[in-house]
């Protein structure tokens, strides 16, 4: 989170869940001032499970589509608004709602981190694969729910 007045005196250095009635739907990483976006995050005991497909896919740009389902303690999907954080240990993660984002059909071998928020419990990426064949992992986090999957590059033709 970027900004000059952020308050973690109140907050402290763990997550705390916002309450909506006697149900917890999301955590807070930090909070600050006017004009300053928070990020919300899944909250403990959340459960976070990914699926990708397809699994196999050839080198050099080929795409899968990669999701994470959070889900409450209850068993409920989170509300709309966590936020994910999605790594690729190799490839190129984009967002797979938003026709423009940081993702072309050029390859990158060690993408940043990307973050997508929620819609009714569930975030999506596409990856685009690496240049050389061999297994890539995607990791998906919010708060402390983590999953990872793993996606194996092959050569084209093969």
């Amino acid at each position: 989170m970027r900004c000059s007045s952020v308050n973690r005196d109140t907050l402290g250095t763990r997550p705390h869940a916002l309450v909506r009635g006697s149900v917890p739907f999301l955590a807070l990483v930090g909070w600050c001032s006017l004009g300053c976006q928070v990020e919300a995050v899944a909250p403990e005991r959340a459960v976070l499970t990914m699926a990708v497909e397809p699994a196999d896919v050839a080198t050099g740009g080929d795409s899968a589509t990669v999701w994470a389902v959070i889900r409450l303690e209850s068993g409920d999907l989170v509300p709309y608004g966590a936020t994910v954080t999605f790594i690729s240990s190799v490839g190129a993660l984009c967002a797979a709602t938003v026709p423009s984002a940081p993702c072309s059909n050029r390859v990158m071998e060690l993408p940043p981190a990307l973050k997508v928020v929620t819609e009714d419990g569930v975030a999506k990426v596409t990856f685009r694969s690496g240049t050389q064949a061999g297994p890539a992992t995607v990791v998906a986090q919010s708060g402390s729910a983590t999953d990872s999957v793993i996606i194996q590059m092959r050569d084209p033709g093969s």
